[in-house]
């Protein structure tokens, strides 16, 4: 019986963990191209990040979710480069990670500003654990808000917003360059 019990368990907990999207069909593909911002095809060119130790460990692996990317070719939108800016923010479990060198349909919403909420850390005064943080970063109207003690990353980011056009996307709307949902995205 235990085993009956962790198996059931362990098919539902790994549910709650995954992300759950609703990818572009046949059916929704000029949908979605009316509600995102940019659709475009690139090539991930370099990670881009404000800690140096993250940086170091994603260059290593030939892989990054914040990344400069070359256009080379326009679905939607306007860009201030060849090159945007992708940071994947508020995404949770859908993040998409890009393969350096790699080619793909990406498709997502504009970066317009990162703005800093300065938020305290609090120690309780007593043996019990403080409660849990705030969300570090929220997206919401081209928006993105950093509720962290410092204001390290908006000021990184916000570097970047002056070179680069700025968008947010997930694996939900980001695909491999010759899979079938990018070529039948690109067939419609």
């Amino acid at each position: 019986m235990r085993i009956v019990t962790f198996i059931i368990l362990s098919f539902w907990t790994v549910k709650s963990f995954a992300c759950e999207c609703v990818s572009p069909d046949r059916t929704n593909f000029s949908e979605t191209l009316e509600e995102v911002d940019f659709a475009f095809i690139g090539t991930p060119l370099k990670n881009v990040f404000y800690l140096e130790s993250e940086l170091e460990f994603l260059n290593e692996r030939g892989e990054g979710a914040d990344v400069l990317v070359k256009v080379d070719s326009i679905l939607k939108g306007d860009f201030k480069s060849d090159t945007v800016f992708v940071n994947q923010v508020d995404v949770g479990n859908c993040l998409k990670m890009f393969k350096l060198g790699n080619t793909y349909l990406i498709i997502g919403f504009e970066i317009k500003q990162y703005k800093n909420i300065p938020t305290p850390m609090i120690m309780p005064d007593n043996d019990l654990s403080p409660p849990p943080p705030p969300p570090p970063f929220t997206f919401n109207e081209g928006i993105v808000t950093d509720e962290s003690p410092t204001s390290e990353y908006a000021d990184f980011n916000n570097d970047l917003l002056k070179r680069y056009t700025a968008m947010t996307t997930d694996q939900c709307l980001s695909f491999s360059s010759g899979t079938k949902i990018s070529t039948e995205f690109l067939d419609k």
